[in-house]
């Protein structure tokens, strides 16, 4: 996708258009933000690192809760895993709908696709959703 000046994109007239540049910049901005994220795990870890000393030792919780717990909320318990929603069939890759969306999803939605278009009917999806245990 080419660079567009805000002038340009107030210019376009296609909402359809507009919805590309917006899954495309909010796939930019999730990178960004997971680039970031991974940035400053790093960082951390090689600050703790040389004090001697462990991530998990720093903030008295394993890594994994303590990104959790930065809202100050209390962690959840275990969740079940959800049943696929969506599936690639080129692939035969699928996602939950929940989380970032995949390379694929989003590719397909940048390309003027909808989501949808990948939904497995209710009838066929299988998991191990709370009711299947």
């Amino acid at each position: 996708m080419s660079t567009m000046s805000t002038e340009e994109i107030y210019k376009i007239t296609d909402i359809g258009e507009l919805d590309q540049i917006i899954a495309h910049c909010q796939g930019r901005k999730d990178d960004m933000r997971e680039e970031a994220r991974a940035a400053a795990e790093e960082e951390i870890a090689a600050i703790a690192e040389k004090a001697g000393l462990t991530v998990a030792e720093i903030t008295g919780l394993r890594p994994a809760v303590a990104r959790k717990t930065a809202t100050g909320k209390k962690p959840a318990g275990k969740a079940s895993k959800a049943p696929p929603k969506y599936k690639d069939p080129e692939s035969g890759k699928t996602w939950t709908g929940r989380g970032k969306p995949p390379n694929w999803v989003r590719d397909h939605v940048n390309g003027g696709g909808d989501k949808e278009d990948f939904l497995i009917p209710e009838s066929e999806r299988k998991g191990v959703g709370k009711g299947d245990m």
